[in-house]
């Protein structure tokens, strides 16, 4: 038998060995690993009431958007995610919702386990606003502000007219920078709802007595912080 022949047949029988080793373990290995495995969710969305609310929910995965739906008024809407991950389930609202953002974070730890998600929502309501003293008479007004739905991440902005002068909140701290076409603003961070209420003192001078033309404006921000960190104006009062 030839050289030639001899190396073309240890050549086929490697050859085999490696064929044979590759479809018995390798390419299964493969096979098994490239299997998804998936954790089914029950997703609901309720108000403080625990009233089923319908709303756009979203899932998101390493800070990309993973899947998203809507939940519905009767029951809850079954989702599906890859086991071994961790998400975050936030609410979005329709155009004519006002809730604040809500968030949950998940990790899908077992493959085809059920696991029911139930989105907290408050809706943001508007602020009450009753005045104790009056403007032009008391040097010190009060404002108890409050609201039967929630108000979060609650801050004040002051201006007035040029009659008045050394005007300030008595309660919070004044913030740097000017909102808007304020003159002071004051952040609390403090969440008003039917629970808690806030109480604004205000103190304030004039250089001689006031006129029709004379004012004092208060506005009201609030803060979705999960879904962004700058404020929006949602409301103002004339002391009176």
């Amino acid at each position: 038998m030839g050289k030639g022949i001899v190396i073309l047949l240890i050549f086929l029988v490697l050859a085999g060995v490696f064929t044979f080793l590759y479809f018995k373990f390798e390419k299964p290995a493969k096979e098994q690993e490239q299997i998804i495995y998936y954790t089914n969710l029950t997703i609901f969305a309720q108000d403080k009431e625990n009233h089923p609310i319908k709303t756009t929910y979203l899932v998101y995965l390493n800070g990309s958007l993973y899947d998203g739906g809507i939940t519905d008024k009767f029951g809850g809407v079954t989702q599906r995610v890859t086991t071994g991950n961790t998400f975050y389930i936030r609410n979005e609202n329709f155009p004519d919702q006002k809730y604040y953002t809500s968030e949950i974070k998940f990790y899908s730890d077992k493959p085809d386990k059920s696991n029911r998600i139930v989105l907290e929502l408050n809706e943001r309501g508007e602020l009450d606003i009753s005045q104790d003293g009056a403007f032009g008479t008391n040097e010190t007004i009060i404002l108890n502000v409050s609201t039967n739905e929630t108000f979060k991440n609650l801050m004040y902005c002051l201006k007035w007219s040029e009659l008045l002068i050394f005007v300030k909140s008595m309660n919070d701290d004044r913030i740097d920078g000017q909102i808007d076409d304020n003159y002071k603003c004051y952040e609390t961070d403090r969440t008003v709802d039917e629970k808690h209420y806030m109480i604004i003192k205000i103190n304030y001078n004039t250089i001689s007595p006031i006129t029709s033309n004379d004012y004092l404006r208060v506005q009201f921000y609030d803060k979705d912080e999960l879904l962004s960190q700058n404020y929006t104006k949602r409301q103002e009062y004339f002391l009176k």
